[in-house]
């Protein structure tokens, strides 16, 4: 499958992560339990226009650092998993 939209993000707690342009956001996921702090590889398929943080999105991690989430990103990259452009260019810092 090939993900249109891509990013990187930081879960916070149970319900919250900062986005790359460092927004605060609710987050829910297709099984209703809560994510493990840490940095995530957030995916969206092609067929999403405009990404939420909801059952649509597929969380990769928890990442123990912002440079491991960009690691696992130019991976995917380099397989074609992704196309090349993200919901955002800018960053997280660690």
């Amino acid at each position: 499958m090939l993900y249109s939209m891509h990013e990187i993000v930081q879960v916070l707690g149970d319900a919250f992560l900062i986005t790359s342009t460092w927004r605060m956001c609710q987050y829910a996921t297709h099984d209703q339990q809560p994510l493990r702090p840490g940095f995530y590889f957030v995916l969206w398929p092609q067929r999403i226009n405009s990404p939420c943080y909801d059952e649509s999105a597929h969380f990769v991690g928890p990442l123990p650092s912002k440079i491991s989430a960009e690691k696992l990103k130019t991976s995917a990259s380099a397989l074609g998993l992704i196309s090349p452009h993200s919901a955002s260019d800018e960053t997280l810092s660690d």
